[in-house]
């Protein structure tokens, strides 16, 4: 593996962290989790679970305004758009043809072209593709949200807490709560800007609590049921908010140089290629859980089987990421 260019080895041990939460988050969107009564042990600690894997996206958002915050508007900006867009019609190519090919064996629905080119068009050939969707959206508006940003650290707290009110808390204010998106944004690029630090020990014990307390909370909320959100557990509210931003800072701060040279090659290798992990998991997801929940039935049965599936769907990911890496080279340097 040839050596990359230097990375920030923290940002990119995120980014693995990230795409890792996204294939185990799916494991309960794949196995009848949420068609399942939360009402026994086993199942608290997938909600458990699921409480801590809900941070993947927000991490994302997160490590975008951490790298992103000084850009700034141009035409050779935009030229960045082609990261994400290239190996998205790469995967979307190759999941399409994946698709019918693989309605043989009832693993995918048959379509016409019609139905096709609908998926297409919402964004659906590709089942994760809605993260694509959302996140092209916030490239084009990264360099204006920049520009809303100042120099001045009271303003720009005065801005995030704004944001944060209007968007991640639980408050009367609905209409802007799709905005969470800008505000994980605005927390990365603050927390790159004024060099936030807080003591390992406080993050340790204030992310363990956070986990812990939010965990129990969803528990009550769902037992005897199926598992609600109740405006909780989504992607922009206040739990995963917390949670994200404690973690992230956790992260940011490990000392990761006493690894070795080839240990951060990898790590760096596989952070430069989540996006394609993160759309190719959705493939693998399909057809590693159509044969899984053929033989195993019962949900909480499934509980022990999340550190066989979960790798494996993650290796599977990875080799066919790499493979969309090298379409996407061969087409970049010919175009």
């Amino acid at each position: 593996m040839k050596e990359l260019t230097k990375r920030n080895i923290n940002i990119d041990f995120i980014k693995v962290c990230a795409v890792f939460f996204v294939i185990s988050i799916h494991f309960f969107l794949n196995t009848g989790f949420y068609k399942t009564n939360i009402s026994c042990p086993r199942m608290y600690i997938m909600v458990g679970m699921r409480t801590f894997f809900m941070m993947c996206v927000p991490l994302f958002i997160l490590i975008t305004g951490y790298l992103m915050n000084k850009k700034v508007f141009s035409i050779k900006y935009y030229n960045g758009l082609k990261k994400i867009v290239i190996p998205y019609l790469i995967l979307t190519i190759i999941t399409l043809f994946a698709r019918i090919f693989l309605c043989q064996y009832g693993i995918f629905d048959t379509g016409n072209t019609d139905y096709y080119l609908k998926e297409f068009y919402k964004f659906h050939i590709i089942g994760y593709a809605w993260y694509v969707e959302m996140y092209i959206g916030l490239f084009l508006l990264v360099p204006f949200i920049n520009k809303m940003c100042s120099n001045n650290r009271l303003q720009d707290t005065a801005l995030l807490i704004t944001f944060s009110f209007l968007t991640v808390t639980p408050v009367v204010i609905k209409y802007w709560s799709k905005l969470w998106i800008i505000t994980y944004y605005m927390i990365g690029a603050y927390i790159y800007k004024y060099k936030v630090k807080v003591n390992q020990k406080y993050l340790l014990s204030a992310f363990l609590c956070s986990i812990i307390i939010f965990s129990l909370i969803n528990i009550f909320l769902t037992r005897g049921h199926n598992f609600q959100l109740y405006g909780l557990d989504n992607w922009g509210v206040i739990e995963n908010a917390i949670n994200s931003t404690l973690f992230f800072l956790i992260l940011l701060n490990i000392n990761l140089n006493k690894l070795s040279e080839k240990i951060k090659n990898i790590i760096s290798y596989i952070a430069n290629l989540s996006l394609s992990i993160y759309l190719s998991s959705y493939l693998c997801d399909k057809v590693v859980y159509h044969y899984f929940n053929t033989y195993i039935t019962n949900t909480t049965a499934k509980l022990e089987w999340f550190i066989i599936i979960v790798p494996i769907v993650f290796i599977c990911s990875t080799l066919l990421a790499i493979c969309t890496n090298k379409i996407y080279k061969i087409l970049t340097n010919n175009i």
